[in-house]
């Protein structure tokens, strides 16, 4: 099998294979043999800022001198960027190669049981990175969770040296709940007693559910909040704000993200490095290493003045509201949404503000994808803009590109939305 091969043959596999329970996918990473677990796992869960936070820490380890591996989703252009180390993405050899390990073994553990075992698309990902892992030894690896935390895959693993969670908000509610009290609680499933905790505390009820749930366990848990994050100074481009460092004082740090909510993130991230290395951690490196931290599609400018984010949740998309509101000029929307997202809200929050002179609707997700024509009425509802639909995304960004006339273009709704563009600038509009 080409690599291409191998990337269909994982595309398909939600047509054919439903969720296994948490009992056999541990048992077939126990199966596997824990691969992975040579290393120091840092796990990340949470509703909004999970990648960001995970890149921020990435760099700090890297900038500390330390091997990192890092397991992340969803993937934007292509499935390699899912798995890497040291920045640098699987080769595709490796993943092949890796991708065949996992099938061979699959059909080793259903003879062994007796009945046929395949993993899902998420499992047969996080395994196949795991094992990568655990041939490449690195020092770290940061693995993010795909959806909740107690149920989720990368929760098989054990032998963890730190638990991050971030911020937390609706969503998915047919699956976690519907209360932020129950989504956080299933967030805080990654938690394991004696495992140091860092989680951002919003004052409200996530944040007392996952303390209830940290002292339940008898975990040591760092505490971070918003307002940690001072002297905060929004520049065109970027963000300068100041931290208060547990062994050496306050220091000033640079964000390259005009996104108000990176600097969040990036303080969360700070936390968890103290969390890890101590007074390893000097200013300098955390200088260094959230300054040069770029997080593909949260207020990316992927070209001069089109900007990508993948805001997709109404939380994701007041932060990025919030950002575009500070940016002066005449600006346009690329739009579009997948169906099972609550929409309403998101677009109820865009327009409160009359941010955009134009707004492209555009379809994405396959049978996900939400009806154009009903996105249009709700933003004809509260919104003077210009309201267009072009079903083809590809074809809609290329007039969104036309249609600037000098003004700014922004792109959100959607992670797939984001990852399409990002890969049309980098194949097309170079």
């Amino acid at each position: 099998m080409s690599f291409r091969d191998v990337e269909d043959y994982i595309l398909e596999i939600p047509k054919f294979t439903k969720k296994n329970q948490m009992e056999t996918t541990r048992a077939f990473y126990e199966f596997l043999g824990r691969p992975g677990e040579t290393s120091r796992i840092v796990h990340v869960a949470g509703t909004n800022g999970k990648g960001s936070v995970c890149a921020f820490l990435e760099s700090i380890l890297m900038n500390a001198g330390h091997s990192c591996g890092f397991f992340s989703s969803p993937h934007l252009v292509s499935m390699r960027e899912r798995m890497r180390i040291g920045r640098a993405d699987i080769s595709e050899k490796d993943f092949q190669g890796i991708f065949l390990t996992v099938m061979k073994k699959c059909e080793e553990f259903s003879g062994y049981h007796g009945e046929q075992y395949h993993p899902t698309f998420f499992e047969i990902l996080f395994f196949m990175a795991m094992l990568w892992f655990e041939k490449k030894r690195p020092e770290y690896i940061i693995l993010e969770t795909g959806l909740g935390g107690r149920l989720d895959t990368t929760n098989v693993t054990d032998q963890k040296a730190l638990c991050v969670i971030t911020g937390i908000a609706l969503e998915h509610t047919e699956y976690l709940g519907d209360t932020l009290w129950d989504i956080a609680g299933e967030k805080a499933g990654i938690i394991r007693g004696g495992v140091p905790l860092v989680y951002l505390d919003d004052g409200g009820d996530a944040g007392r559910r996952i303390a209830r749930e940290a002292e339940r366990l008898g975990t040591p848990v760092t505490v971070f909040q918003k307002k940690q994050v001072e002297k905060l100074k929004k520049h065109e481009k970027f963000i300068d704000f100041s931290i208060l460092f547990e062994y050496y004082g306050y220091s000033d740090i640079t964000v390259s993200s005009g996104a108000f909510y990176q600097s969040v993130n990036a303080g969360l991230a700070l936390r968890a490095g103290e969390r890890l290395l101590g007074d390893e951690m000097t200013p300098e490196i955390a200088r260094k290493a959230i300054r040069e931290t770029l997080w593909p599609c949260r207020m990316e400018e992927v070209l001069e003045d089109v900007f990508v984010d993948g805001a997709h949740n109404p939380d994701g998309v007041k932060a990025f509201a919030e950002s575009v509101k500070a940016m002066a000029g005449e600006k346009v929307l690329l739009f579009s949404v997948v169906s099972d997202k609550n929409y309403e809200e998101m677009i109820d929050i865009l327009t409160k503000e009359n941010l955009f002179e134009t707004i492209i609707i555009t379809c994405i997700g396959g049978s996900r994808k939400a009806d154009a024509d009903e996105l249009k009425r709700l933003f004809e509802a509260g919104s003077n803009a210009e309201i267009l639909v072009v079903e083809d995304a590809k074809e809609a960004f290329c007039k969104a590109m036309g249609d600037r006339e000098g003004r700014l273009l922004f792109v959100a709704g959607s992670l797939y939305l984001a990852g399409l563009v990002k890969g049309l600038c980098e194949e097309e509009f170079k």
